[in-house]
Parts: structure tokens; sequence; C-alpha cells
């Protein structure tokens, strides 16, 4: 299939940036270039160098779900020194290309701390962010213990990817995108419309760390 203009021109964008940091890569590969555990999926991009090898799929815009990758990226996942890299690129900033992984579990766990320490001492929205903060990275940790490519994606995404992929409860669900537009007023320096519900953030948190930590 031939990408889309934008979709092509993020995918040059993305290969050129691999080469820059020494990879070897193959856009839009075919026949012998594309490893057989691949099967019928065809990457936008490999990628690969002396430590590893990363299959590189672009998504412009939300709209199409990430649930049909799921059982690629657990083959991907499944051979030594090979990864699945999904590039979130937004529609209205095409030259703005994401590629993340989420922060490890114990400096999650830190921001949960530290956000109780700012509550205890009255900085209510500030303990709402850090709050979020850590509960956005603990999402996009469930994500990728799942075989669910989020980590770039924005987070009404992510929780919606989730969701629709039985990581949350629906409650969770709810409460989350009712909390978001919170979320986004305070990181914007505008005023919360809404109250800043920290206690329900809180639950929310504890519930999915114990779930991220196996209990």
């Amino acid at each position: 299939m031939t990408p889309r203009p934008l979709q092509a021109q993020v995918i040059a964008k993305v290969a050129e940036d691999y080469r820059r940091r020494g990879y070897d890569v193959d856009v839009a590969p075919s026949g012998p270039a594309v490893p057989e555990f691949l099967e019928d999926f065809q990457p936008d991009l490999i990628a690969r160098n002396a430590g590893e090898a990363v299959v590189v799929e672009v998504k412009v815009g939300t709209d199409a779900s990430v649930e049909r990758l799921r059982d690629v990226v657990e083959r991907v996942n499944r051979q030594p020194g090979w990864r699945f890299s999904l590039v979130f690129v937004s529609p209205k900033q095409p030259d703005e290309f994401v590629e993340t992984q989420p922060a490890p579990l114990s400096v999650l766990q830190e921001r949960t701390q530290n956000a109780e320490a700012l509550l205890q001492a009255g900085q209510k929205e500030a303990a709402f962010l850090l709050l979020w903060s850590a509960v956005e990275g603990i999402l996009r940790l469930l994500g990728e213990h799942a075989d669910l490519p989020i980590a770039s994606l924005p987070p009404s995404a992510i929780i919606r990817e989730l969701y629709s992929g039985g990581e949350i409860s629906a409650k969770n669900f709810d409460s989350l995108l009712r909390l978001l537009p919170i979320r986004n007023q305070l990181v914007h320096g505008l005023e919360a419309q809404e109250t800043v519900d920290v206690e329900e953030l809180r639950r929310i948190g504890q519930e999915l760390l114990a779930e991220a930590r196996g209990e």
C-alpha cells in the first residue's frame, strides 16, 4: 500500500533520524529484507545497527486503533535483539514526530510519593499534576506489558486504547476522561474549570501501581 503524502513525508524524516543515529534503514522493506516472523505485516521501515533491529510503524493522527498491532508487537518482542516502535505524529504538527519509552516503574513510584508530600503541604494543583505524570507513565507501562504500542500516543488516545484492549476498567476509564481536561487546563496555565479531584486520581494511581507491580 502506498503511504499518503503526509505519512510518506514523516516516514522519510523518521528514516533520516535513524540514519543520523548510525542505523541502516530499509524504507518499505520487502522480500528478504522482511523477516519471516512478521508474516504478512508490511512495516513502514526497519532500522538496524550492531545492537538491535527496530520495526517502525508511523501513525498520523489517533483515529485508527493500535489494537490491530498487538499481535505484531508480540511477535517482534519475542525475537532477541528486536523491538517494535510506533511513531506518533499529529497532522497539525507533522514535523514534530515522537518516539518515546516509558519511565521506569521506580521513577513513577517516586513521583507518586512526591505528589503525596505536595498534597500534605497544601499544594493541591501541583500534587495533581505530578500524580497525573505518574499515572500516565504507569498507563504507558501497562500498554507495553500488554504488547500495545501506545508509549508515544497522547493521553486521550492512551486511555482509549487501554480501555478498548481490556487493560483498564470502565470506572477508571470514565474517571481518567473526566480528569483529563483538568490536567490540560493546569498544564497550559489556565484556571481549572472543575474541582481538582486529587483523591480520585490518587485512587487510580494506587490501583494501577499495584497492577504494574503484579500485586
